[in-house]
């Protein structure tokens, strides 16, 4: 004969976590930073035969530029043509250039200047 062990009850000692007021209020200061910062569009790198252009993922390329250089943190064209290039750079060294290399850089950066 062979006795049946017992079910076993679980007992969950801790409760779930709780966050406090001031974690709270962060994470809704987060979502709210969220909520009124602007998309950004993303950087393109485009094959025109030998070489690649740079364009922006919006339907008027003007201000898909506009855009970026405002989340950057320039409004002068040299500055932002010069950081561009430098965020390109960062994105592809030592791969094949793609659209996913540039993301991080620019959002990175961006980033960087909107919460200073």
């Amino acid at each position: 004969m062979t006795k049946e062990a017992a079910p076993q009850v679980s007992v969950d000692l801790a409760r779930p976590y709780e966050p406090i007021p001031e974690e709270r209020a962060v994470l809704a200061a987060h979502f709210d930073r969220k909520k009124q910062r602007p998309r950004t569009p993303r950087v393109q790198l485009v094959a025109r035969g030998e070489r690649m252009e740079v364009s922006t993922d919006h339907p008027m390329p003007s201000l898909g530029v506009s855009l970026i250089m405002e989340a950057l943190g320039t409004g002068d064209c040299i500055v932002f043509d010069g950081l561009l290039a430098q965020l390109i750079i960062i994105g592809i060294e030592g791969k094949k250039p793609g659209e996913n290399g540039l993301a991080y850089p620019r959002s990175a950066s961006a980033r960087v200047y909107r919460n200073y």
